[in-house]
């Protein structure tokens, strides 16, 4: 249901006529009235008429950002196969032989798509692998008025952000400086499910595998953390923070944990790809899911249903985060000016045969 004045309203405090007089432009509104307003009116994603009637005149480039090495990542008659590391091209990266590896941002790429249509916006979408490339700015479409970046993080988005002279908006990612707008998901709340199934079923020791520099994977990383602590699960050592990089590697990395040592029964990831890792690695030292391990992925893509058993997972509603980032995007429009604010979804985990009470003993 689309957001009304009336529920702006109701979240700044002030009266719709107040609103209306913010929205249009009208003077003789004090400052602390107008910054209120326009808080509410980007947390709750109002678009005004004036910005509806303009959409459809009106032009957002959305830009996929990639970068370093891929594994392509492919349905087969035995499961799911898992290519070696091939360096990201642009020209190549939405094709389909890159689709299931793609898979997360593609369904963001839909969210927008369809809330686009819906307000009569079009869109341009550009590939890039190096957002900090100063050239990225400067072959925006003339008459864009306003950018989408989803993709990987990194040091590049907040370079990129501070040198557009149009409203930016980042997509399931988040600004190192905080001086963005951005929608993503509420990791800490994620993790937090995941864990707690975990105990719920009776593990007491867990690991997770994760973590890294981008800091949505040092969220979910501290998430863990916390929530471990917080319901009294023990973590071996080793196992508080398995690197994740890529399928492979990791697969190695895990086999070695699980070959020295004490090791946990439930494991939760930063992303399924880890959990992915997790099942080939235990098929490997002989152990079955989920008589001996448990596993919790986050994101819930598709290739979540073609292993064996399939992965338990924290979902995000990607078509969500497209969805909203264009509404937010849009409520930039008119005399609302743009500030630093973050917009989370609740994600919602998603219980498959990955998860079962421990072993006994």
């Amino acid at each position: 249901m689309a957001t009304t004045l009336e529920d702006v309203a109701k979240r700044s405090g002030y009266s719709p006529a107040t609103i209306s007089r913010v929205v249009n432009g009208n003077e003789g509104v004090r400052s602390e009235v107008r910054t209120a307003v326009e808080k509410a009116i980007r947390e709750l994603g109002y678009v005004t008429r004036k910005s509806k009637q303009g959409a459809s005149e009106q032009l957002i480039e959305v830009i996929l950002h990639r970068s370093g090495m891929l594994e392509h990542i492919a349905a087969g008659p035995d499961g799911l196969a898992v290519g070696p590391l091939t360096p990201v091209q642009e020209e190549t990266l939405l094709t389909p032989a890159w689709q299931s590896g793609n898979e997360f941002h593609l369904r963001i790429l839909n969210g927008i798509l369809g809330e686009l249509k819906h307000w009569g916006g079009k869109a341009i979408l550009q590939v890039v692998t190096d957002l900090a490339d100063r050239t990225v700015v400067e072959n925006l479409a003339a008459d864009v008025s306003g950018v989408l970046i989803v993709g990987e993080g990194g040091p590049g988005v907040a370079a990129f952000a501070a040198a557009c002279r149009r409203p930016v908006v980042l997509v399931d990612m988040l600004d190192p400086h905080g001086g963005s707008e951005q929608v993503t998901t509420d990791n800490f709340a994620g993790i937090g499910q995941a864990v707690e199934h975990l105990v719920g079923l009776g593990h007491r020791r867990l690991g997770f595998i994760g973590g890294g520099e981008v800091l949505a994977d040092r969220e979910r990383a501290q998430a863990f953390a916390f929530h471990a602590t917080r319901l009294g699960a023990q973590v071996p050592t080793g196992w508080s923070e398995v690197a994740y990089d890529h399928v492979g590697p990791t697969v190695e990395r895990l086999k070695a944990l699980l070959a020295s040592g004490e090791r946990p029964t439930g494991i939760a990831c930063g992303n399924d790809w880890g959990a992915l890792a997790a099942v080939r690695a235990a098929d490997a030292a002989g152990l079955r899911l989920p008589r001996d391990l448990s596993v919790v992925g986050f994101d819930d893509i598709a290739m979540n249903a073609m292993t064996t058993p399939p992965i338990t997972s924290v979902r995000v509603s990607c078509e969500n985060l497209g969805g909203m980032a264009v509404r937010l995007l849009l409520s930039r429009r008119g005399r609302v000016e743009p500030q630093p604010c973050t917009l989370r979804l609740m994600p919602r985990l998603i219980v498959r045969g990955s998860t079962a009470p421990p072993p006994a003993g």
